[in-house]
């Protein structure tokens, strides 16, 4: 990895609290779902049939 890469890579948390899905607005979170659903679908070929 590039010096430069793993320095804003390291520095990217500075000790903050992670991003967590419950910070999200329930409309956004209900987009973030689906988009996730979306992109599983997507990789792995395969329908829920919902």
């Amino acid at each position: 990895m590039p010096a430069f890469v793993a320095h804003v890579v390291g520095g990217a948390d500075r000790g903050r609290q992670r991003k967590a899905s419950e910070d999200l607005k329930k409309g956004r979170l209900e987009l973030t779902e689906l988009r996730m659903a979306h992109l599983l679908e997507v990789a792995t070929g395969f329908r829920s049939g919902d």
